[in-house]
């Protein structure tokens, strides 16, 4: 209902220039033709910053009351924010900018998209200010208002390191700015090698359409704002703010345009639709270059006194999203013709390779991703890549001195570790292959053990710690995570190989019946899976010889050492 009203103001052209809000140094808040609105109160200026600062531009009242107003001092703290919320409204009225405060009874907004704010230009690298005008909010201190004290403690020191850093010698963008990384060409790109942009794609959320009268409007806005949430969550994606999607929205009717405008890749639309028992969700993603629409799913919602849609879809959809867009930029740079050229197309290239599960494909993708790591030494992301693919490489006896690959790739997830410590996704890598080499699975467990503590039922995470609980003989642990790998993303780009892994477990266990059925589902999603065909080739055997009993594998290089001496030699 907010976004509504905000569209239906903007529509109106009351403002039509930005206001500019600074926060850094004294508060001071300046209509678009240079004049000083009068905003006197600390609670005011307060109330201003902690919104301006919010996620899209917009807190809860209670989460403003909960900081403004300690219960202990302040009892009738409803109260005392309907007063500052008057006293605020009339202070812009009289600047006639009353359209940036945007109120209803339950929460209270900024037009972000009418508003430059210097501590979101800080963020994104465009602050003109200088050194010197170091403090956040001087001069503010709101006695018995400890958690707007906490805050304002923790903001002070970000944006101290913040300005440190803008303050020492700037480096060049990887990227040109307002460009989306996929569609450059080769040409156009120059990267610093000591500058550690992750290679990720790059997407926008924009506000879920709600195409019926039965469903409430707000429903679509708390999807886009949960999606976007979600899928920030990813270390896999970079993700613009839902401010920024939603005025490009308002701003643009072409998805190209839009995202020029952002800086991404890819646009995901929604919309929300009556169904016989809840409701549809119609997801899409599209192409920001071609304006093409690359994939389409529809989810279904169950209702519950109309309280819309619920967690469980959001995630469903986040993660979807997620294994939508991977499969699109391996699939698009493993077509690619000849040599990758920017670190951008190495990675995914390299990301590609390494699940044919090929010897050839595997020492290619081996030799690009340290390529990466030459060309940038200090990311994390090349640099457990290149850990896993040559660790890859040398099991599947493709590395020319096996011995000198073990310890290289031990030392790129090593470096991955030191500078990606929670990164995720960089940790999956780590563990890997610390498992993979048989180097230290207890280490590996620990690091996969951290990473589902920073980001508990992230799919890749849990994948990466079936495997290592294989490799530690824990079976029934791995096959609980691989299950719950699936039930998180069921649709995952790695479902078959999650399959292999339930039904490896299944065969250390001594139950061939149900690991050949796992098997046998893994190649109806990867056909050409050699660990699937492999897997069903034993199953099979030892179901149907009951006497057979399957050879356990002392670790695991020898488990893949025997899966690659079947990839030379099937008739064995």
């Amino acid at each position: 209902l907010l976004f509504l009203r905000l569209g239906e103001k903007s529509k109106q052209g009351r403002i039509m220039g930005v206001c500019r809000l600074q926060l850094i140094g004294a508060f001071v808040l300046t209509t678009p033709d240079d004049v000083v609105v009068p905003i006197t109160s600390e609670k005011c200026r307060a109330l201003i910053a902690l919104i301006a600062l919010a996620p899209s531009g917009i807190r809860s009242r209670s989460t403003v009351r909960e900081f403004l107003w300690d219960s202990d001092f302040y009892p009738e703290s409803g109260a005392n924010l309907r007063r500052e919320l008057s006293n605020l409204r009339r202070a812009l009225t009289s600047a006639g900018v009353e359209e940036l405060l945007i109120t209803d009874n339950a929460n209270v907004m900024l037009a972000l998209d009418r508003l430059s704010v210097d501590v979101l230009d800080l963020e994104s690298g465009h602050y003109p200010g200088s050194r010197a005008e170091s403090v956040f909010l001087e001069g503010i201190d709101l006695a018995g208002s400890e958690e707007f004290e906490d805050w304002l403690r923790l903001q002070r020191q970000r944006i101290e390191s913040l300005l440190d850093e803008v303050a020492r010698e700037p480096r060049p963008l990887a990227f040109p700015a307002g460009e989306p990384p996929a569609a450059q060409s080769a040409a156009q790109r120059s990267f610093d090698p000591e500058v550690s942009i992750p290679p990720k794609p790059s997407l926008a959320v924009l506000p879920f359409e709600v195409l019926s009268d039965r469903y409430p409007q707000w429903w679509g806005i708390s999807m886009f704002e949960t999606v976007t949430a979600k899928l920030s969550d990813f270390p896999q994606l970079l993700v613009a703010s839902s401010a920024a999607a939603a005025r490009a929205s308002r701003a643009y009717d072409e998805p190209r345009e839009m995202a020029a405008k952002m800086g991404v890749a890819y646009l995901v639309e929604g919309s929300i639709l009556p169904d016989a028992i809840g409701a549809r969700v119609v997801v899409k993603l599209i192409s920001g270059a071609t304006n093409e629409q690359v994939w389409t799913r529809i989810f279904k919602a169950e209702l519950k006194d109309d309280e819309g849609p619920g967690e469980q879809i959001n995630s469903s959809i986040a993660h979807a999203l997620w294994t939508a867009i991977d499969i699109q930029e391996r699939d698009k740079f493993v077509r690619m013709s000849g040599q990758p050229q920017s670190n951008y197309e190495r990675y995914w290239v390299a990301n590609s390779l390494y699940r044919s599960w090929k010897p050839d494909d595997v020492a290619r993708a081996a030799e690009i991703s340290q390529d990466l790591v030459r060309n940038d030494p200090a990311c994390p992301w090349a640099n457990s890549l290149a850990g896993f693919g040559t660790a890859l490489s040398c099991v599947f006896g493709s590395a020319a001195d096996p011995e000198e690959g073990r310890k290289a790739a031990v030392e790129f997830a090593q470096a991955a570790q030191a500078s990606g410590p929670d990164n995720v996704e960089t940790l999956g890598y780590c563990a890997a292959t610390f498992a993979v080499l048989d180097y230290d699975l207890d280490l590996a467990d620990r690091i996969i053990a951290h990473a589902l503590q920073i980001l508990p039922d992230h799919q890749p995470t849990l994948f990466w710690g079936g495997w290592i609980d294989i490799a530690r003989q824990d079976f029934a642990r791995g096959r609980h995570r691989f299950q719950r790998s699936l039930q998180v993303n069921p649709i995952s780009g790695a479902r078959a190989m999650a399959l292999c892994g339930i039904g490896a477990a299944c065969l250390m266990e001594d139950d061939p019946g149900a690991a050949l059925l796992h098997f046998e589902e893994a190649l109806l999603t990867d056909p050409a899976s050699p660990l699937a065909i492999t897997g069903k080739q034993i199953s099979a055997s030892l179901a149907n010889t009951p006497e057979m009993v399957l050879p356990k594998p002392a670790s695991w290089s020898q488990a893949m050492a025997m899966l690659s001496g079947f990839l030379s030699n099937p008739k064995v």
